[in-house]
């Protein structure tokens, strides 16, 4: 794994706090600043996993009410920016409402802590004491951060400090029964015989139609699979009824949810950008791949860290992001997943280049789907693949809360 920054975020970025607020942003400080300086606190090229939220989480977060700001001056110059310092977590889909409500009780309302800077001890700038009211009150503070050994947060240095307000406080490391609640990104690189490295190459639909043509996807079942550039209107209903349950369960027990909303699975169904790979049965799709050329798709990634740790693969466009995998168990669709992906395979070598693919795992994934997605393309003729033994990048989850 890289070696991972720790949590001083906003060094040499920001020069002073000037103030907290519970009030809403202010309209007058300008929104796009706000997003790329907070964007900026961060160490994108460190990790393939972003923290923090992305500029449309804030939009829809940050004027909701029980959020606090934070107005900071930028070095050298006069210049102020507001930034959110926490904001509601029901208003972030991503974030796990019920399971929160299981560990804390449903009556505690929870906010996410956004890595703002917080002035502690001398020089408190008021933003410190408005978390220690919103503590006092009963609320949960989450916040994400790298699992690495210490797993440490922003929260484990406030103790001190709440204490020293007479306020005792306990900080959680997120986790379910039955999982470590980690989330795991992995990176693995996919070659061919023949094929010498990345290169340019036609889209997976285009290859896939001359494929289809000339006879060249011949590992078993691959009659039945197909590239589609969109899936709309019946069928897109369906793909929703039978995707949505699984991805709640999938989510039980982890601080974040496991799948797109429906208006992100309906958007990606009818994007043309992102490849749409199924396997039919009596004409009905039993099973579906999703997944994104690029990374600029999944707003929790860092398009800055592939493009300098994987230069090739990002300047050649050959980075796979997988977003989802759906099957319907009505009709064995999960049996036909290896298969599906071994055809996958094959269609990718017939590119004739190298693939980086990505994806991420919670806790309970983790345990199974890099083992099939290694096996299922090392079924396909000529290929061979690396680095899924172990995740890249782990994100964990804690929540400060008063004792």
């Amino acid at each position: 794994m890289t070696d991972l920054p720790t949590s001083n975020f906003g060094e040499g970025i920001i020069a002073e706090t000037v103030g907290a607020t519970r009030e809403k942003r202010r309209e007058d400080l300008n929104f796009a600043k706000s997003v790329y300086i907070y964007r900026s606190l961060f160490d994108n090229l460190a990790s393939p996993q972003r923290l923090g939220l992305s500029g449309l989480d804030l939009l829809t977060a940050w004027p909701a009410e029980g959020s606090i700001s934070v107005t900071y001056r930028l070095p050298g110059d006069d210049d102020l920016v507001d930034l959110p310092l926490i904001v509601p977590a029901d208003q972030l889909y991503w974030y796990n409402q019920d399971f929160f409500h299981q560990y804390y009780g449903p009556e505690r309302p929870t906010y996410y802590y956004t890595h703002a800077p917080v002035r502690v001890g001398d020089g408190d700038d008021g933003a410190f004491d408005l978390i220690a009211e919103a503590l006092g009150r009963g609320a949960i503070l989450i916040t994400d951060c790298y699992a690495t050994d210490t797993i440490e947060a922003e929260f484990d240095s406030w103790l001190g400090p709440l204490s020293d307000r007479r306020l005792d406080a306990r900080v959680d490391t997120l986790r379910g029964e039955d999982n470590d609640g980690i989330l795991n990104q992995y990176i693995g690189t996919v070659t061919f015989d023949g094929v010498p490295g990345y290169a340019p190459a036609i889209s997976h639909y285009e290859r896939y139609l001359g494929a289809r043509q000339h006879g060249e996807l011949t590992v078993p079942g691959a009659d039945d699979v197909e590239v589609a550039q969109s899936i709309v209107g019946e069928e897109a209903e369906f793909l929703w009824s039978i995707y949505e349950g699984p991805f709640d369960a999938l989510s039980t027990g982890h601080a974040l949810r496991a799948g797109f909303d429906r208006r992100g699975f309906m958007e990606s169904l009818a994007d043309h950008d992102v490849v749409k790979v199924l396997r039919r049965v009596d004409g009905e799709i039993t099973t579906l791949c999703l997944f994104s050329m690029g990374v600029s798709h999944s707003p929790w990634l860092s398009e800055e860290y592939y493009e300098e740790h994987h230069r090739e693969a990002f300047a050649s466009g050959n980075i796979m992001t997988f977003t989802a995998m759906v099957s319907d168990e009505h009709k064995r669709g999960s049996a036909y997943a290896a298969g599906l992906i071994t055809a996958l395979t094959q269609l990718l070598g017939l590119r004739g280049t190298t693939h980086l693919i990505t994806f991420e795992c919670n806790g309970v994934s983790s345990a199974y789907l890099p083992g099939i997605v290694e096996k299922s393309a090392l079924d396909a003729p000529g290929t061979s693949i690396s680095g899924l033994g172990e995740p890249v990048s782990r994100l964990a989850f804690k929540a400060i809360s008063k004792s």
